[in-house]
C-alpha cells in the first residue's frame, strides 16, 4: 500500500489521522509516491481551484488558502503599499514589510499571498498603480525579490504577478524565489518563457482569466484560483478528446503538490498590536518624500494650523482599492494642543476665504491634498488634483502664509501648481502609520528620506514636462560627496553629513541612457562621514556613469581609479591605434542629456542648441559680444543636462531633448563625403 509521509512518519492514505491533528508538514511530502497513488481524475482535480480561494482538498491532501486580487482580509494592520516601498529605495525595508505581511498571513490562516508588489514596471495612469513599484527595472526587481523573501521567511508563500513583456520577465526572474507566479489572460504565453528561464515554481491564473482550462494548461498554467466553473470535468473531457495529455496534467499536479508541501502549515502568530503600530509608523516615515522645502521645515514655534475637512477622508492604504480609510491623516495632529483646525475645502467647494480669515499670517498651515475617490484597477488614473485644492494652496501662498502641502496618491501627481507652497511632501499610500509619520517629519522628530520612484510630470495637452524627476527627494541633512571612483568591486566614495540632523541619503548612479544602475541608502548622524561602495555590474563600468541627487541632477561623472585607468587606457590604445582623430571622435554614444555640448555641436540639433546658448549669453551680458563668446566657450565644456539646470528656466528638457533627437540630414551626410580637396 502506498503511504503518505506525515509528521515524520508514514501512514496509509485512508488513515483518519489526516483529517485530525496530524497534518502535513513543510517539506516532508513524498511527492512522487503521492502522485503515483492518485487517480487521473484526482490529478486533474488538484490543479483546479475552488470558488472560495482554496485549492481542492483531494482525499487527505490539505487545502491551501490563497489570497488573490479582491480577497478580503478582516482586521490586521495596513503597511506601506508597493509604490510607497519603492519610494523607500531600500531592499532591507522591503524585506521587513514583507515579513510583517507574512506574519499577518499566518495569523489569518493564509498560505499563499498575492499582496506582493508586481514584478513589472507600471504605467503612470493605470488604476492600480499603487500595486507596482517603480519605472526602474533595477529598483522594481530588487525590491520585489526582497519583499517576497520577507514574506517567505515566515513560511507563507509569495505569489507575484507579472504584466510586462517577455524580455522584462527574463530579467525579473533572475534571483526570484517566489513560490508562485501569476499571469493574466493575455500573458499565458509567458509561462513557457518562465520555464525556459529556469523558473520552477507554480504558475497561476486568477478568476475571470481562464475561459478554457484545458487551453490554459497547454499554455503552462498549473493552477486556477477562485474558479466558478467545473474545471475538472473540462480537463477530463479534453483528455478524452486528446486535446491535452496526461503528462501535461501530471507535470502541473507535481508543481501544485510541491506548492502545498512548501507553504502549508498551521502557523500560530500572536500579533502584538502596539509593536505593529510602531513598525507601521517607522515604515511610513521611510517612504514619505520631501520634494520641496524652502527652509520652512521642520516647523518651529508654538502654533500650526491644519486644514481639516477634506483631509479627514483620505486613504492611507491603496490595498484593494483603498476602501478602508482606517486612521485619518490628521488624527495625529488633532491630539496636539498647539494645532488649530480650519476648513479649507470639500469636494467641489472652495473655503479658502474662510481659511484665510481663520488663520494668522505668521503661522504655518498644513494642507493635505489628494483624490477623493479610491484608486480603481479598471479605470484610468487621473494625475491632476481637484481644482478647489489647488486654489486653496495658491491663495494661501499668495497671502504670504507658510504653506506645507502634503499630497496623497498612488503614483505620479501633477505638482506644478502645488509647487507655490513653501514645502511639498508626497505621501504615497503609507499605511496605518501615515498620520503619525507625517507629523514627526513636519515637526522635525525624524528626517524624511524617501525618493520619487518615477518622474512626476505636468501634462499640458500633448506636452509632458518633468516637474520633479525620478530619484528626487530632500532631507534635513546636508550631505557632501567625495570624488567617486570606479574600482573592481563597483564604485566607492566618501560621504559626509554636514547638517544638524541625522538623516539618510540615497546615493544614485546612472548610465548615459538615464538608467539607474546602482543605489545605496546611507544613514549618517550629524557630522558623521563614511566610505560607501556601490555594487555595479562590470558591463556598466565600461561606459560613462554619473552620480547625483536624481535622474536629472547628476553632478559627478565617475572617474576610474589609477589601476582601472591604466587598464582601460591600454585597451583603448589597442583599439584606436589605427584610427584618425575624427574617426575616434565618431565612436561616441548617440547624443543624450549627458553629452558634452562641444561633442555634439556639429550635429543639426547641436547647432540649434548652441545658437540658443549664444543668444542667452548675449542677453545675459547686455550685448557684450566678447563676454558672450567667453561664456559660450565655457558652456560648450558642460553636459547638456547641466546647461538646462543652470539656465534658470530659459532652457527646458523638452527643448534639449528635441535638439538631441535631430540627426544629420541625408544632404549633410552626402556633402561631408565630398568635401573639396585642398589645392
Amino acid at each position: 500500500m502506498v503511504e503518505y509521509t506525515v509528521g515524520g512518519r508514514c501512514v496509509p492514505p485512508d488513515q483518519a489521522a489526516f483529517a485530525a491533528k496530524d497534518t502535513l508538514r513543510v517539506n516532508t511530502m513524498d511527492i512522487d509516491r503521492i502522485l503515483e497513488s492518485m487517480s487521473e481524475e484526482e490529478r486533474a482535480e488538484i490543479i483546479c481551484g475552488e470558488a472560495n480561494g482554496r485549492t481542492r482538498a483531494v482525499r487527505v491532501l490539505p487545502s491551501l488558502k490563497i489570497e488573490y486580487d479582491g480577497f478580503k482580509r478582516s482586521g490586521g494592520a495596513s503597511f506601506p503599499s508597493a509604490v510607497a516601498i519603492a519610494c523607500g529605495f531600500d531592499a532591507d525595508l522591503a524585506y521587513a514589510v514583507g515579513k510583517e505581511e507574512g506574519k499577518e498571513c499566518c495569523a489569518c490562516g493564509v498560505h499563499l499571498t498575492a499582496r506582493v508588489p508586481r514584478l513589472s514596471a507600471p504605467k503612470t495612469d493605470c488604476g492600480d498603480r499603487y500595486r507596482y513599484l517603480s519605472e526602474s527595472e533595477k529598483l522594481t526587481h530588487e525590491l520585489s525579490r526582497a519583499f517576497a523573501d520577507g514574506v517567505q521567511s515566515t513560511g507563507v508563500g509569495a505569489n507575484v504577478r507579472f504584466d510586462g513583456e517577455a524580455d522584462e520577465l527574463c530579467l525579473a526572474l533572475e534571483g526570484c524565489k517566489a513560490k508562485a507566479l501569476t499571469l493574466g489572460k493575455d500573458k499565458f504565453a509567458l509561462a513557457a518563457t518562465a520555464r525556459k528561464h529556469g523558473y520552477t515554481g507554480a504558475i497561476l491564473s486568477v478568476r475571470g482569466d481562464i475561459d478554457d482550462r484545458a487551453q490554459a494548461l497547454k499554455c503552462g498554467i498549473d493552477l486556477s484560483v477562485e474558479s466558478g466553473f467545473d474545471e475538472p470535468t473540462c480537463l477530463s473531457n479534453a483528455l478524452g478528446r486528446g486535446d491535452i495529455t496526461q503528462k501535461d496534467v501530471d507535470e502541473s499536479a507535481r508543481r501544485v503538490l510541491a506548492l502545498i508541501d512548501e507553504t502549508y502549515d498551521d502557523h500560530e502568530f500572536d500579533l502584538d498590536g502596539e509593536e505593529r503600530r510602531r513598525k507601521a509608523v517607522s515604515f511610513a516615515a521611510e517612504c514619505a518624500v520631501l520634494v520641496k522645502n524652502d527652509g520652512i521645515l521642520p516647523l518651529s514655534g508654538d502654533g500650526v494650523t491644519v486644514c481639516e475637512k477634506g483631509a479627514a477622508g483620505f486613504f492611507t492604504s491603496g490595498e484593494e482599492g483603498g476602501e478602508e480609510k482606517r486612521d485619518s491623516l490628521i488624527d495625529a495632529f488633532k491630539a496636539d494642543r498647539r494645532v488649530k483646525l480650519v476648513r479649507g475645502y470639500e469636494e467641489g467647494e472652495d473655503f479658502s476665504e474662510e481659511a484665510l480669515e481663520a488663520t494668522y499670517p505668521d503661522e504655518p498651515i498644513v494642507v493635505v491634498l489628494g483624490a477623493y475617490e479610491a484608486d480603481c484597477p479598471f479605470l484610468k488614473r487621473d494625475t491632476a488634483l481637484p481644482e478647489e485644492q489647488l486654489v486653496l494652496v495658491e491663495r494661501l501662498a499668495d497671502s504670504g502664509r507658510g504653506v506645507v502641502a502634503v499630497v496623497v496618491g498612488g503614483g505620479s501627481v501633477d505638482l506644478k501648481r502645488v509647487s507655490v507652497a513653501n514645502a511639498v511632501i508626497f505621501a504615497p499610500y503609507l499605511g496605518d502609520g501615515a498620520g503619525e509619520a507625517l507629523k514627526r517629519i513636519i515637526c522635525g522628530e525624524v528626517s524624511p528620506c524617501g525618493r520619487l520612484c518615477e518622474d512626476f510630470v505636468s501634462l499640458n495637452g500633448e506636452e509632458r514636462e518633468v516637474v520633479y524627476p525620478f530619484g528626487h527627494g530632500l532631507t534635513y541633512g546636508q550631505f557632501v560627496y567625495g570624488e567617486p571612483k570606479a574600482v573592481s568591486s563597483g564604485i566607492t566614495l566618501e560621504i559626509r553629513n554636514d547638517g544638524r540632523y541625522s538623516a539618510a541619503e540615497v546615493v544614485q548612479v546612472y548610465d548615459s541612457g538615464s538608467r539607474l544602475v546602482a543605489y545605496e541608502k546611507v544613514r549618517l548622524r550629524a557630522g558623521q562621514s563614511r566610505s560607501v561602495t556601490l555594487k555595479v555590474d562590470p558591463s556598466d563600468l565600461k561606459g560613462r556613469l554619473f552620480m547625483g541627487a536624481s535622474r536629472l541632477d547628476l553632478k559627478y561623472e565617475i572617474s576610474l581609479s589609477e589601476n582601472e585607468e591604466e587598464e582601460n587606457s591600454s585597451v583603448s590604445e589597442n583599439k584606436t591605434e589605427n584610427l584618425s582623430e575624427n574617426e575616434t571622435r565618431g565612436q561616441n554614444d548617440e547624443p543624450n542629456l549627458y553629452s558634452v555640448l562641444s561633442d555634439i555641436c556639429e550635429t543639426t540639433g547641436g547647432k540649434k542648441l548652441l545658437r540658443r546658448i549664444k543668444k542667452l549669453a548675449l542677453s545675459g551680458v547686455d550685448g557684450d559680444e566678447k563676454r558672450a563668446e567667453r561664456l559660450t566657450e565655457a558652456a560648450k565644456k558642460l553636459p547638456v543636462y547641466k546647461l538646462v539646470n543652470l539656465s534658470a528656466g530659459e532652457l527646458d528638457f523638452k527643448f534639449a531633448e528635441s535638439c538631441l533627437a535631430k540627426k544629420e540630414s541625408l544632404v549633410e551626410s552626402i556633402l561631408k563625403q565630398f568635401k573639396p580637396q585642398d589645392k
